[in-house]
């Protein structure tokens, strides 16, 4: 029980524009998540150049520069390295 060449064209077209616009659609949604995660991480910038200062409170949505931290990366975990101050 076959189906005639013209019949198996058109339910792989029918497939595969049901596909595209599925892949559209997802791609769209997944470029709106990204847009809003970096719309949530605007103004989270912290600059340190020393081991001891105050955090600054901001209101609403600010850019923040604090004190720059240089930090070393070891085979298995993270650590501060101590600043020069």
């Amino acid at each position: 029980m076959g189906f005639d060449p013209v019949t198996l064209f058109i339910i792989q077209a029918i497939i595969t524009v049901t596909s595209v616009v599925y892949q559209r659609q997802r791609a769209k949604k997944a470029q709106q998540r990204a847009a809003e995660a970096a719309d949530k991480q605007k103004g989270f910038q912290f600059v340190t150049e020393s081991s001891v200062a105050a955090i600054p409170v901001a209101y609403g949505r600010n850019k923040i520069g604090g004190t720059r931290v240089y930090h070393k990366v070891s085979a298995n975990y993270f650590y501060a390295a101590m600043s020069g101050s």
